[in-house]
């Protein structure tokens, strides 16, 4: 399981809206632990009472997320590769690319991210 110092990787923005193609050092974690299936340490990244929207399903609080992650793993074996990041004020969106065992894979997908206080709050994944 992966040890998390958010205090030492965050980096908020406070600029308006930034477009990159590079992640921050936190934003490069939630990747590298969503990507590895590391459930324990993907709750770490959200707060205890934190919202994931995906395919018509909503997850509350940090262990509903991580039983989601593990489910999409079983099911899919999803990996995302980042194509653009969009930081604004009050949401993140981390555009990319997800294949898996799914029927039409790759696709396009979109991660949309609210971030409190250093941690995931909320997460709505769009196709």
């Amino acid at each position: 399981m992966l040890v998390v110092d958010m205090k030492a990787i965050f980096q908020p923005n406070h600029h308006s809206t930034h477009r990159r193609h590079t992640l921050n050092p936190f934003l490069a974690l939630y990747v590298a632990i969503m990507n590895a299936n590391d459930g324990p340490a993907f709750e770490t990244l959200f707060t205890s009472d934190a919202i994931v929207k995906d395919e018509g399903h909503e997850y509350r609080g940090a262990s509903a997320i991580g039983g989601w992650l593990a489910e999409v793993h079983r099911k899919y074996r999803p990996v995302f590769e980042v194509t653009e990041v969009s930081e604004g004020s009050d949401e993140t969106v981390i555009n990319g690319v997800v294949a898996g065992t799914f029927e039409g894979s790759p696709i396009d997908i979109c991660h949309h991210l609210t971030i409190v206080d250093r941690r995931i709050a909320a997460l709505t994944i769009r196709g």
